[in-house]
Formats: C-alpha cells, sequence, structure tokens
C-alpha cells in the first residue's frame, strides 16, 4: 500500500514553498552581509590611505565572508533534497495539529517496509483521516512570507543606513562604498585635499612617442609634504616622481612618454587621484620614396622612375619629377616645403587613389626640401622631418679635340691633309662639324656626323685645290660640335701655311715666326681683357641673381679663365721657343728661360696672371667647379 497521493502532493506543495523562502532568505542575508562588510572596509579606508594591495585584502575578505554566511543561509539548504519523512517531519514542525499523524502516515505508507505488526487496514483508516486532514490546509499559511521578513527588515535597515550615510556626506560615503565594492576601479580616493589637473587636458588621451608631456596640478589646502607622481608602465615598472613648487602655488613635473602606454596619478597629502592614460601613437614619418623623372625634352630621354629611401633629387636644369611617397600610417594631408636660400615656398601634395601623396616639382634651382605629414587618426604633425637636397645637374658644353693637323706647319697646296679628331658630351651631341678657314675670310662648315650620339670619331682627307688655296695662304682648320641643348664646343685650330715649288723656306719660316709672335701678343692681350671681364661680370650683382644664374654664371666665368689660362699658356710658350732659335732676327735671343726675369720666365706669366684673375672674380675666393651650387 503506498501514501495516499493527496497527502504528498500537499507535501510537494510544503517543498517548494520552503526552498522560495530559503531563497529570500538569501537574497536578505546576502544584501546586508555585503554592505555592512563593505561599510567596514569603506570605513577603514577614509581612516587610513591604505596602500593599493591593502584595499584589495580588506574586499577580498569581505567577499569571502559574505560567501560564507550566504553558503550557510542559502546555497546549503537549496543543494539538500529533503526525502517525504523530512518533508513529514517539518510539516509537522510548522503545523502542530498533524504531529505524530502525518509521519506516521507517510511511514506506513511505505512498501518497502516488509515486516509489519500492523493491519492494511488499520494504514488505509489512518491515511484516510490524515488525507482528510491536510486537504484544505493552504500551504501560504502553513509557511507564511513573515517567517523571512525580519530578515528583509534587517537588509533595508542596512540600506537605508548606507544611503543616509551617502546623502549625508555630499555622497562621499558612497564613493567610499565603490572603492570597497570594486577596488580595482579607477577611483580616486575620498580625502580632505583636493587635486586639480591644470595641465595635460584632457588628462587621457594620446600623445606622440618620444615627446615629453607636462603634468601641472593645484592641491588645496597645500600639503606639508611632497606632492609625488607616480607612473606605472605595461611591464609593471613604477617610477615616483616629487613634483615641483611654483609660484602660484601648482605644482608640475614632466613624463617622458616612449613607446609604450603610461598611466600616471598624483599623491598629495591625504589625496591620491584616479590613474589617468597616455597612449603612445607614432608621428607620421616617410618610409620610400617614388621618383619619376621627366628630363627635358630636348635630351630625347624617357622618363626613369626610382624607389628609393633617400628623397634626395638631381636632374638636368628643367627637369620635372612626378614625387610619390610611402608612409608609415595613414594621413590625410602632406606638403613639400622647398627652401632656396632665404626663401622658402609650400607645394601641397595630393593623396592618390592608393593613399599616397603626390605632386609635381620642377627642377630649375637648386636648393632643399622637406615633406610635411599630418597623420589621419591621430593629427599629429611631422615635427623633425629630414632634409633632403635638390641638385641641379650643369649641361657642360661638348669637349672637342683635334688630334691631326696640330699648331703650326707648311704643306704644299696639292696635298691631302688627313683629319682626326673626336667630340663628346655628357647628355647627346646634335652635330660635329668640320670648319676652315682661308687667311682671315669666312669660315666654311662641312657637317660630318649626322647622329653623333654621346661622342663620335671623326677621320677624312681635306683635299686643299679644292678649296682653291694659293702658295702663302694660311688656312685654319678646327673641329665644332653642338649638344642638344645648344652648347657649342670648339677645338683647338691648327694652321697650315701654303708652300710652292721654289719657295724659300727659311724666310718663310722667319715670317711665320713673326706673325705668330704677332698673333701670339694679339692673343694675351684679348684672353686677359676676356678673363677681366667675365670676373667683373661674374662678382657684379651676384647676390641678387638667382641661385641657377649664379651657378651658371660661375661656370662660364671659370671655363673663361680655364680657356684663358691655357691661350696665355701656349702664347708663351710659343714665344718662348721662337725667341730662344732667334727666329725673330739675327744675333742671340735674350734670355726667357727660368732664372730671367728674376727667376721666372715668360711662359709661367700666364699662369700668375691667370691667378691673379682668379682673385679679382671671386673677391679672394675660390670658383665653384662646374656643378657645384
Amino acid at each position: 500500500m503506498s501514501v495516499d497521493p493527496q497527502i504528498l502532493e500537499k507535501l510537494e506543495a510544503f517543498g517548494r514553498r520552503r526552498r522560495r523562502l530559503i531563497l529570500w532568505r538569501g537574497v536578505s542575508v546576502a544584501f546586508a552581509a555585503l554592505l555592512t562588510a563593505m561599510m567596514v572596509v569603506a570605513l577603514a579606508d577614509w581612516l587610513f590611505v591604505l596602500p593599493d594591495v591593502i584595499r584589495w585584502i580588506l574586499s577580498g575578505l569581505a567577499y569571502l565572508l559574505v560567501l560564507a554566511v550566504e553558503w550557510k543561509a542559502c546555497v546549503r539548504p537549496l543543494l539538500h533534497r529533503p526525502d517525504a519523512r523530512e518533508l513529514a517531519r517539518r510539516f509537522e514542525l510548522a503545523e502542530p495539529d498533524l504531529r505524530e499523524q502525518l509521519l506516521a502516515a507517510v511511514e506506513l505508507g511505505d512498501d518497502r517496509i516488509v515486516d509489519r505488526l500492523d493491519s492494511g487496514q488499520f494504514r488505509k483508516l489512518l491515511q484516510d483521516r490524515v488525507s482528510g486532514q491536510v486537504r484544505g490546509l493552504e500551504i501560504k499559511r502553513v509557511l507564511p512570507f513573515e517567517l523571512v521578513r525580519r530578515w528583509w527588515r534587517v537588509a533595508l535597515g542596512v540600506g537605508v543606513c548606507a544611503l543616509a550615510l551617502s546623502m549625508v556626506s555630499g555622497f562621499k560615503f558612497g564613493h567610499l562604498m565603490a572603492r570597497a565594492l570594486f577596488p580595482m576601479a579607477n577611483l580616486a580616493r575620498v580625502s580632505g585635499t583636493a587635486v586639480t589637473f591644470l595641465a595635460p587636458t584632457p588628462q587621457n588621451q594620446v600623445v606622440p612617442a618620444g615627446d615629453p608631456v607636462d603634468v601641472e596640478v593645484e592641491v588645496k589646502p597645500a600639503p606639508s609634504g611632497p606632492v609625488v607622481l607616480e607612473t606605472f608602465l605595461p611591464d609593471g615598472r613604477r617610477e615616483r616622481l616629487v613634483m615641483t613648487r611654483s609660484a602660484t602655488e601648482t605644482f608640475a613635473a614632466t613624463i617622458q612618454v616612449g613607446r609604450e602606454t603610461v598611466d600616471y596619478r598624483v599623491r598629495g597629502g591625504d589625496a591620491i587621484s584616479a590613474r589617468h592614460r597616455l597612449d603612445a601613437a607614432e608621428r607620421p614619418r616617410v618610409t620610400a620614396f617614388h621618383k619619376t623623372v621627366h628630363e627635358p625634352p630636348y635630351t630625347g630621354r624617357p622618363a626613369r622612375t626610382v624607389r628609393e629611401e633617400n628623397g634626395d633629387l638631381s636632374a638636368l636644369a628643367g627637369s620635372t619629377v612626378d614625387l610619390a611617397i610611402d608612409t608609415d600610417q595613414s594621413v590625410r594631408a602632406a606638403e613639400v616645403r622647398i627652401t632656396r636660400g632665404k626663401e622658402t615656398s609650400t607645394v601641397p601634395m595630393i593623396l592618390g587613389p592608393d593613399g599616397r601623396p603626390r605632386v609635381n616639382l620642377s627642377l630649375d634651382a637648386p636648393g632643399l626640401f622637406q615633406v610635411h605629414l599630418t597623420a589621419a587618426r591621430t593629427g599629429f604633425e611631422t615635427r623633425f622631418s629630414p632634409q633632403y637636397e635638390i641638385r641641379i645637374d650643369a649641361d657642360l658644353v661638348p669637349k672637342v679635340v683635334l688630334e691631326t693637323p696640330t699648331g703650326e706647319g707648311m704643306i704644299a697646296p696639292d696635298k691631302l691633309v688627313n683629319l682626326k679628331g673626336g667630340a663628346e658630351d655628357d647628355v647627346g651631341l646634335a652635330r660635329v662639324v668640320q670648319s676652315i678657314r682661308i687667311n682671315n675670310g669666312a669660315w666654311q662648315e662641312t657637317e660630318l656626323a649626322l647622329t653623333p650620339g654621346l661622342s663620335t670619331l671623326v677621320e677624312r682627307r681635306i683635299d686643299l685645290l679644292g678649296l682653291g688655296v694659293r702658295t702663302g695662304d694660311v688656312v685654319t682648320v678646327r673641329l665644332v660640335a653642338t649638344d642638344l641643348k645648344g652648347n657649342v664646343g670648339e677645338s683647338n685650330p691648327a694652321r697650315l701655311t701654303m708652300t710652292g715649288a721654289g719657295f724659300d723656306a727659311e724666310a718663310a719660316r722667319r715670317m711665320a715666326a713673326r706673325r705668330v709672335l704677332a698673333e701670339s701678343l694679339r692673343e694675351l692681350k684679348t684672353a686677359a681683357e676676356l678673363a677681366e671681364r667675365q670676373a667683373e661680370e661674374a662678382r657684379r650683382d651676384f647676390e641678387r641673381k638667382s641661385p641657377l644664374e649664379r651657378m651658371q654664371q660661375t661656370v662660364n666665368a671659370r671655363q673663361a679663365l680655364d680657356e684663358s689660362t691655357r691661350a696665355l699658356g701656349e702664347s708663351a710658350v710659343k714665344l718662348d721657343r721662337l725667341l730662344s732659335d732667334g727666329s725673330c732676327g739675327g744675333g742671340t735671343a735674350p734670355r726667357i728661360g727660368p732664372g730671367a726675369h728674376g727667376g721666372r720666365g715668360i711662359f709661367e706669366y700666364p699662369f700668375v696672371a691667370g691667378s691673379r684673375l682668379r682673385r679679382r672674380a671671386t673677391g679672394g675666393s675660390r670658383l665653384a667647379p662646374v656643378g657645384e651650387s
């Protein structure tokens, strides 16, 4: 025979009601215990300046105490599952009218008991009577809510007390409770000393890596002891720096931000500020340059593109450069700042579809440039951008050499003259011509090389009869080269005197010597005047001219001085040789070699004169060589 279903139903309802009341009691006890324990921790935090670790330990112990109370009051009873007999026993305790009856009915209805001394009719009669008694019982009356009401009242009382303390203290007590409940939260300590941050503003911000950050605070009332700035690094290191007191009763210190995030706070008197964070971010910088150089059209060269980490630009005057840059982060603005002498200009860069800043630069004068960037995310600007050089390569005059014939010579008009020479240029030759003049007549040009390129060799024979020369004529031969820009270079001329049958060679030699002497003297005068004029032009208005004009004028003056020195040297050597062998007349030639004129030969004078002219051209300073700015 089993237990009556009505009895079992009431026992199950009793069990559910009991578990619900235990849960309500657990909530009330936990709330009251938590508030009480944390109020004790908050009081300790108010009375003493506790280290962070001690405060964490106190809050941890308070939480352990609450867990222990909650385990005993709620968790353990809920985990225990009572059987029908235990529920019947607890039911009888709650309802005295069923004492000694409900438990007996449950036990006599247990079919697992084999040896029984009573009769089945007795058991049925007992269960029917108990079933009739519990049928009309209300479980809420048996287990009323008043059983746990006192715990609710305790919890409510503790809560009201905490709220009142918070309101009376201007919510400082609530701040203390928050620090106790959340010991690791970033909350300032409640104290009688107020710490106000004046800088940086805001206190939490992103700053450039490597930059110093000034921290300035106002502490009232002013503490008798030092005000300390504490910094915390991600690797756990902590640094303490005593802040400097200023005349305005503020305290200042500097944080050197590296490449890591830095947390900081200020301690002064009994105050400990909340932690603030400085996140380090790199300033934008250029990692590579993409340069596409377009040289002047006359060169005929295709554009060339290179990728380099160095930003220096070098090309012929008149070239343009398409400059694109790679950066270490996204940028929202970029510009190129060009400095030429005392003038600085700014050229904005355009962001291309690939995100690269781009700009087109004209290389018309030497100078320096910097790339200035603004980061897209942080807004940081480039502070210390490297300077890159803009170099202008000079398109030099072609070099022309006439190997044969050279100098002075005599030849019969019916002979063929073997002409051999060459020309070269740094950019390219446009044409090379043979130039011939008879006596003081006009120059006659014959084009020799159609596509000379960078260099060319010339070998040909000149038919003098075809030129219509006669005995006694002087034929001057030279090579002339023109480069792609239009610069013209000439070789040293060769002079050939036409001789005939029965011609007195000695008389011709003396006549030629006199003519050479006269031409040498004219060349000496012309070269000196030319050198002096070029030097004077180089010095005149030198500072007011543009860098490119100054460079070109310096190159011209240098070339004129070199040419003058060469011409002077050749003329002096010829004059020295003619005077030495007595070609200018009979008798002994005057001594003009080393030792004459105080130990200095005539052939040395041109170089001395050239040095003096150089000093006059530059005001005592050395002229810059070709290609120097």
